[in-house]
């Protein structure tokens, strides 16, 4: 355990920032490292889109905390935590990151999205490339699930309280939606979204990025692997950008003064890089391949998913 430990804190203890990004409440900085690799994965939308991988419910009946997951393609496709999943019964989103190696059919830890609907739409699954679970909630699911982990061994999410902070989140930015699902929330706010997204870039050589909003650092992620930080930018940044909008509100001058009189110091990103390195680590067996390590602290919480000693993925939110 100490070992798996080690690993996350030395990858991070390589990272630095580059210069950061603002629009409007959201700052942006890239994080780049050396020690990152070029060997990539294959990611949900890619594998999804060809025969021989299916994410299905684990039977006709279903069970809401989990689905199954078949990889029959001769790459290991990577599932990040929070992506969402359309279809089925209903829409779920992945517990934390997986590795689904090539010929393994795993049962998969997911929360259900959408609570008002328990009825096959599709037999399959299908990504949603334009929603990612927001940062606020991934930062209280990562917690439940480090806490299911240390009591009971289970990736399993605290599925009540998504379903209450999704609701909240839409009553406050005035979304109705007759199944309640996060997906509406997305799609309500497409031309905002955009209007954000348009603002980021990626660079080369860079491997994540640190989210701050309204003044405060919202959260990470990070990756050992390039290519797969280029793909899941997009999409990731998205559930930040949906935070970020959600704190925008409501639109008064109070609001727009405190966007755009913020200016943003490295020293708080350099200081909440240093809480993961200071923060209590514990590892434990991934439901694929590799280590889940999960860490707290005072002010923190996450986890890393590495693999022969490589970090795959980290992501860490600040309290």
């Amino acid at each position: 355990m100490k070992q798996d430990a080690a690993v996350l804190d030395r990858y991070v203890g390589t990272l630095k920032l580059g210069e950061p990004t603002n629009y409007r409440n959201l700052t942006v900085f890239p994080v780049f490292s050396g020690e990152a690799v070029e060997d990539g994965y294959l990611l949900l939308d890619g594998a999804l889109a060809v025969k021989g991988f299916t994410v299905t419910e684990i039977s006709e009946t279903g069970n809401v905390p989990e689905l199954a997951v078949t990889n029959n393609l001769v790459a290991d496709v990577l599932l990040l935590d929070g992506e969402q999943l359309i279809g089925a019964k209903q829409n779920r989103i992945v517990n934390t990151t997986i590795i689904i190696g090539t010929g393994q059919k795993v049962t998969i830890p997911v929360s259900c999205v959408e609570q008002g609907r328990w009825a096959y739409r599709t037999r399959k699954f299908s990504p949603a490339p334009a929603s990612h679970l927001y940062a606020d909630l991934r930062k209280m699911k990562s917690r439940a699930v480090s806490r299911n982990l240390r009591e009971a061994r289970s990736f399993r999410s605290d599925q009540g309280q998504i379903w209450q902070d999704i609701s909240a989140k839409s009553a406050r930015l005035s979304v109705d939606s007759p199944t309640g699902a996060m997906e509406d929330v997305f799609s309500t706010y497409e031309a905002e979204l955009k209007g954000y997204q348009g603002a980021f870039r990626t660079y080369p050589d860079q491997v994540g990025f640190v989210a701050v909003i309204d003044g405060r650092v919202a959260g990470c992620d990070i990756f050992g692997v390039r290519s797969v930080f280029e793909k899941s930018f997009r999409k990731l940044m998205r559930g930040y950008i949906l935070d970020a909008l959600d704190q925008a509100r409501p639109r008064g001058p109070r609001a727009r003064g405190r966007q755009v009189a913020a200016e943003f110091e490295s020293d708080l990103v350099q200081g909440f890089l240093a809480a993961i390195i200071a923060s209590h680590k514990e590892s434990f067996e991934s439901v694929g391949h590799g280590q889940d390590i999960r860490f707290e602290g005072m002010a923190i919480n996450g986890f890393g998913l590495t693999r022969d000693e490589q970090v795959i993925h980290l992501a860490a939110f600040a309290d």
